[in-house]
Parts: structure tokens; C-alpha cells; sequence
């Protein structure tokens, strides 16, 4: 903050450069919070004369006239002349700074300057109504701006954010890892059944046919089970 501000005083004049957000709105702050004292002590004593002169002339209030009335109040307000003195001193010592700095922050917003013009809507202040709508409108639109961020900044945070991938993020439960242990699981049958196919293609493949030979083999001789039979029953 007083960095900013400090900053807002040794750029006096400078319409050039740009000024952040936070720059801004942190003189802004400070210069509220310096004229605030002066603008109590002000209202207070405003308000005191007014209550005293009301108490002072109550039998003769009603029948002044708008001038006389106007002419006792200003007189007896002598008190309130260093304040608005020093009120006006402060104005004009902070009328160029602050210029600059509006100026500063729209380029650094993204804006033109000459939004700046937007000020002049106060002077319709005057005008009921109209001009009341008019010069809140202004304020408002400069307000606004002076809220946007750096442009440039804006610019860099949309590129990162478009060109970042886009991984998981883990939640603290562990939900993805679990999620991705169950997509597991459920696959690993499918493989295996898979698995299991393809070893019996391979299988039935490979495997060559038996020879007659080695059927032969396996067959018993029907020759020698006739002889056998005939031996056991010369025996019997």
C-alpha cells in the first residue's frame, strides 16, 4: 500500500506508463482514508452550528425569510473556513496525480485514455433528474473500468489455461486409483479368456496326426488272441 502510494506522488505527471489494478485502488484507499478525520470533524461541526442557531432563534424561525436564513447560517460557520481551506488545498494537490493515474490505469486496462472525459459528467450535477442520472452513469462506466485487470495479464492467464493439459486429479479418498484398480479387474477375465483361446488355436494347430503304425500298435493283434484261445481250451 504505501509502496503504490508512495509510487502515486513521484509519478506526478506521468500520462505514459500504466499503472496495475491494486496501484489504483490502493491510493484510492489512502487518499479516503486521510480526507475521512477532516470530513468528520467538518460534519460535526456543521451540524453543531445548525442545531445552535435553530435553538437560538426558534421564535423567529418561522418568520425569516429565506435570505436572512441563509445569511445567519453562513455567518456562523467561521469555525468550518480552515477545514474547507484545507479541503480545497488537498483538492487541487491531488487533482493532477489522480488525473495521471486514471489515465494510466484505462491503458493499462485495455481502454483509451480519453475515457478519462467521463469526469466532465459531474458537472450536469445541477441538473435535477437528468443530469443527476447522467453524472452517476459516468461514474459508474469509469468505475468499471478502472476494475478490469492488466490486459496483458489477462491475455497470459487465458493462454496458460488454454495451452495446460488436461490431466486426473487424484481426490483425497483415493477414488481415481480405485476407479482404475476396478477398470482392472473387470478386464483381466476378458484377457485371460483371450488368452486361454489362443493357446488352444496354437495347440490344435501344431499337433500332427497319429501314423497307422502307431495305430496299429495300440490295436491288439486279433491272430494272437485266437491262438491264446485255442492253447486254454486244449488244456481244459
Amino acid at each position: 500500500m504505501f509502496k503504490a502510494y508512495k509510487k502515486f506522488w513521484l509519478q506526478y505527471a506521468d500520462f505514459t506508463g500504466k499503472s496495475t489494478r491494486s496501484d489504483y485502488w490502493w491510493v484510492v484507499l489512502c487518499n479516503f482514508l486521510i480526507a475521512l478525520p477532516f470530513g468528520l470533524i467538518a460534519s460535526a461541526i456543521f451540524m453543531s452550528q445548525i442545531f445552535s442557531i435553530l435553538a437560538s432563534y426558534a421564535d423567529s424561525y418561522y418568520t425569516m425569510t429565506e435570505e436572512e436564513l441563509a445569511y445567519l447560517i453562513l455567518s456562523n460557520l467561521g469555525a468550518l473556513l480552515p477545514l474547507m481551506l484545507i479541503g480545497v488545498i488537498w483538492n487541487i494537490a491531488i487533482f493532477v496525480p489522480t488525473l495521471a493515474l486514471q489515465v494510466r490505469r484505462l491503458r493499462d486496462a485495455g481502454f483509451h485514455w480519453a475515457f478519462i472525459f467521463f469526469n466532465l459528467g459531474q458537472l450536469l450535477l445541477p441538473i435535477p433528474f437528468i443530469g443527476w442520472l447522467f453524472a452517476l452513469g459516468c461514474q459508474v462506466t469509469l468505475i468499471v473500468f478502472f476494475c478490469f485487470p492488466s490486459k496483458n495479464q489477462a491475455g497470459s492467464i487465458s493462454a496458460g489455461y488454454a495451452a495446460a493439459p488436461q490431466t486426473p486429479t487424484a481426490a483425497p479418498d483415493g477414488s481415481v486409483k480405485a476407479a482404475e484398480t476396478s477398470a482392472a479387474v473387470h478386464e483381466a477375465p476378458s484377457a485371460l479368456s483371450h488368452t486361454v483361446a489362443d493357446s488352444a488355436d496354437s495347440a490344435a494347430h501344431h499337433s500332427e496326426p497319429v501314423s497307422p503304425a502307431m495305430d496299429s500298435a495300440v490295436t491288439p493283434n486279433s491272430e494272437t488272441e485266437s491262438f491264446d484261445s485255442a492253447i486254454s481250451e486244449k488244456g481244459e
